[in-house]
């Protein structure tokens, strides 16, 4: 056997899949960091930064659970179009002391804010989950989950 012969094909047979999978992730245009962090495990482990991509980097669904997803994502808005209306419809309008955060959940979020409603602002995990658990305890016919915001503090 010639060693020689048997690392060039090694190192070429490396280059072509880091050169390949590098392409691949700048054609999919995630996010930079994304883009970058992943380039550097393909480039910096030779064959298991490629292993260690193909098994993490890439979202494989299937057809089934795109549909899902998209059906979901369907209900989602629809239901976001009945939080506005009913927004609407409610004779009594926000508070100006809650409007950034009707501004804020609106355009982030996608969600208007209601009327009537009330936030807590919970310091712990624990006391979130407390709560979600106490929600769900609580509800009559059906709970729909929270949606929590996490903002860093102000400093």
């Amino acid at each position: 056997m010639n060693l020689h012969l048997i690392s060039t094909f090694v190192l070429v047979t490396h280059w072509l899949i880091v050169i390949g999978l590098s392409v691949r992730v700048i054609m999919r245009r995630p996010p930079v960091g994304v883009s970058v962090a992943w380039l550097a495990v393909i480039f910096s482990l030779p064959f298991v930064g490629a292993g260690v991509y193909l098994l993490f980097g890439e979202k494989r669904l299937g057809r089934r659970r795109a549909s899902r997803i998209a059906t979901t994502v369907d209900n989602m808005k629809q239901w976001q179009i009945g939080l506005r209306q009913q927004s609407n419809a409610v004779a009594s309008p926000i508070e100006a002391t809650s409007a950034p955060l009707d501004r804020y959940a609106e355009r982030v979020l996608g969600f208007p804010a209601l009327p009537g409603n009330e936030i807590e602002l919970l310091d712990s995990f624990e006391s979130v989950f407390d709560a979600i658990v106490a929600d769900i305890d609580g509800a009559q016919s059906k709970a729909d989950l929270p949606i929590v915001a996490i903002m860093p503090a102000s400093r």
